[in-house]
């Protein structure tokens, strides 16, 4: 079955190139641009078999990933990646919590993007590589008290490393698979141990303290 990608993009060069790059490698899919974020929702919500779709983190001033939001849990969020030059932990950390296929930045090789198109169509998982597991890796890895006087829990060292790179309560429940309500009284415990008043300042005091890695 010949794969069909529906691509969200405002950059008209973004179709050109990938098209040019699947006909040169022989790939198989096929694209369809989507000129506005409602007709790529309208199709997301109708997708058939063998359809797969593709989009950027922003479309002009609008943010895909909260015209998302309310979608997370749809069967065709797994048949989505997200392609984008913002490869930001935090733009990568939202898609993830979204519940997206993947998350390839376009500074790789056009022919990852095509590998995880692949792999989403076959229903298999992201590749070893895919900078969406590596961030869920960096932000699920235990850490080491940088401070003895500061005696966080190994969950709130992780709930403070998603604050750290601007995820909210709801966003960091959903990626560690706690509640909203645990999510924020973890935080409420960590603007306490670490005696300051917002999130915020926890996030300067995680980045002091080399708690994050700064893309």
């Amino acid at each position: 079955m010949k794969i069909r990608i529906y691509l969200l993009d405002d950059q008209p060069v973004v179709l050109e190139g990938l098209v040019a790059a699947a006909e040169r490698s022989g790939w198989t899919g096929a694209f369809t641009v989507r000129k506005t974020s409602k007709e790529f929702l309208e199709k997301a919500l109708d997708l058939k078999a063998g359809e797969l779709l593709v989009c950027e983190t922003r479309f002009g001033e609008e943010s895909l990933l909260s015209l998302l939001e309310p979608h997370r849990q749809e069967p065709w969020m797994k048949r989505l990646i997200v392609y984008s030059g913002h490869s930001d932990q935090l733009s990568i950390a939202k898609s993830l919590s979204l519940g997206v296929f993947d998350f390839v930045s376009k500074t790789s090789p056009i022919p990852q993007l095509f590998d995880a198109i692949e792999r989403a169509a076959k229903g298999e998982t992201p590749s070893s590589e895919s900078l969406m597991l590596e961030t869920k890796s960096k932000l699920r890895r235990p850490r080491q008290n940088v401070s003895n006087s500061i005696p966080l829990t190994q969950r709130e060292w992780q709930v403070l490393q998603h604050v750290a790179i601007g995820l909210s309560n709801r966003e960091i429940g959903r990626a560690l698979g706690i509640s909203v309500e645990t999510a924020k009284e973890h935080v409420q415990n960590i603007l306490r141990k670490l005696d300051v008043t917002d999130r915020t300042q926890a996030a300067v005091w995680a980045v002091k303290n080399q708690l994050t890695e700064q893309s």
